[in-house]
Parts: structure tokens; C-alpha cells; sequence
């Protein structure tokens, strides 16, 4: 499970991706089927007569973590942020019982590592960029999996709801 937020502009952020693709942007024009003029002018923020929209947008995301490409979500990051957002990968589900029981430990673990995190921090009653770091990805982590365990007991309400 990942959590990132970027300041970068999205647009930037796209077009910085799509240039580190595998075969660059030549590459991935061909698997969406435009020229590679067409896809770097719609991909470039200074061009302002072409624009992606956004189905192409979840395209160019699809192929760039099919590529896996450790900046894939980058855009979609940064996109978030900039909407006051931050984006986090969940990973697969399970819909079992001793699924739920291995979420709630983790859950219960990633929240003593936060607080541990934070009494650290605080322990000279200054917070610095390093120490904010820190807590922001310890949050980031509690969040995921709250989340994971929230959504691992829709899975198995779900499971036992069509066995019933």
C-alpha cells in the first residue's frame, strides 16, 4: 500500500511521466493510437490549442502502470493535491474472516506506530520537516488501513450476504 502527495502541477506532472514511458512519448502515441505530435501537444502544458481529456487521462494511467513505472501515479497525485486531496493505493481485498482479524492487527499497529511518531516528535515541543515527514506518511498509513479494514468487512458482508 502507497500514499504520496506531490505540490507538482498535474499537467507537469503528466507530461514528465509520459516522457520516462518505456519508448517515451513516441511509444505510447502508438498504443493509444494518435501521432506523437498530436499526444506531446495535448501532453504539454504550454500548448494550450490540444488538451487530454478524461478518458485519455485513464488511459495514459493504465499504460503507465502496466510499464510499471515507479512514478505511474504522479499525475493522479498531483491532481489530488491540488485539490486538497491525497491519493491512496489500497491493496487486493480479501472477504475472509482471518482476513479482517490480519487487518485489525495492522490497523492496530500502524496507529501505535503514528503515536509513537508523534510522542517523538514532540518530545522537544517542536515539530521539524523531517519529524513532519514522518508523521504525515505514519497518518497516511493509519488511514490506508482503516480503509482496507473497513473495506475488507464490505467484502465479506457481501460474500455472506449471497451465500445466505
Amino acid at each position: 500500500m502507497t500514499c504520496a502527495y506531490t505540490h507538482m502541477n498535474p499537467l507537469d506532472a503528466l507530461y514528465v511521466t509520459a516522457c520516462e514511458y518505456p519508448g517515451g512519448i513516441e511509444a505510447l502515441s502508438q498504443r493509444m493510437g494518435k501521432t506523437p505530435n498530436v499526444l506531446r501537444n495535448k501532453l504539454r502544458p504550454a500548448i494550450d490549442t490540444h488538451h487530454v481529456n478524461l478518458e485519455e487521462l485513464s488511459q495514459l494511467l493504465d499504460f503507465l502502470a502496466e510499464a510499471r513505472m515507479p512514478n505511474a501515479a504522479l499525475p493522479l497525485q498531483a491532481l489530488c493535491w491540488r485539490h486538497g486531496y491525497a491519493l491512496v493505493e489500497l491493496p487486493e481485498i480479501e472477504a475472509d474472516g482471518d482476513g479482517i482479524y490480519r487487518q485489525m492487527l495492522a490497523k492496530l499497529r500502524e496507529d501505535g506506530e503514528l503515536a509513537a511518531d508523534i510522542e517523538r516528535a514532540m518530545g522537544d515541543d517542536k515539530i521539524d520537516a523531517k519529524e513532519l515527514d514522518r508523521i504525515e506518511r505514519s497518518a497516511m498509513e493509519s488511514l490506508v488501513a482503516h480503509l482496507v479494514l473497513l473495506e475488507q468487512i464490505r467484502a465479506k458482508a457481501r460474500a455472506d450476504a449471497a451465500h445466505a
